[in-house]
């Protein structure tokens, strides 16, 4: 199985959108809308499957596997600017979850964090023993520190695995 089902379930292209300075744009939503990654792993004396997304300050993000690498990754500001996540804030809200609870971690909702620096959420699965979670997630990003002017919405979902 690969690392991104993204190609299997299609992912939504990156849209226009208002926000930002230097005649720069938000992309909304983010190229991962409605995409779903995932990683495997193998139960037993390393037992570890994760899957983390990281929206940078520079105005790029990436999703990480722990045993497949990078899965995917873009750009939630064009054209990249250095310091632009000084003028944005992230939330990400857990839409919901399925799977092990006992092995398994996951982010929950996050307050407004300033992208001033790396913003990631996460799954991850940590046991001996086959273990399976879903955690699905909405991505926001704001113009204001309270969330008032949101700017771009989307949505991922990331699964972890050990068998």
């Amino acid at each position: 199985m690969t690392g991104v089902l993204a190609t299997m379930f299609g992912g939504a292209a990156a849209g226009g959108g208002g926000g930002g300075g230097g005649g720069g744009a938000i992309v909304n939503p983010l190229t991962m809308d409605g995409n779903t990654y995932f990683d495997q792993g193998v139960a037993g004396s390393d037992p570890t499957s994760a899957v983390t997304v990281t929206l940078y300050p520079n105005g790029t993000w990436s999703v990480e596997a722990w045993n497949y690498g990078q899965l995917d990754s873009g750009n939630w500001f064009n054209p990249l600017a250095s310091g632009i996540g000084s003028s944005y804030w992230v939330k990400y809200t857990l839409v919901g979850t399925s799977g092990s609870s006992t092995g398994t971690n996951w982010t929950t909702t996050t307050a407004w964090l300033p992208l001033t620096s790396n913003c990631q959420f996460y799954v991850i699965c940590t046991s001996p023993t086959n273990k399976f979670r879903t955690a699905s997630y909405k991505i926001q990003i704001a113009s204001d520190s309270g969330g008032v002017t949101i700017v771009s919405t989307s949505n991922v979902t990331l699964i972890c695995q050990l068998s």
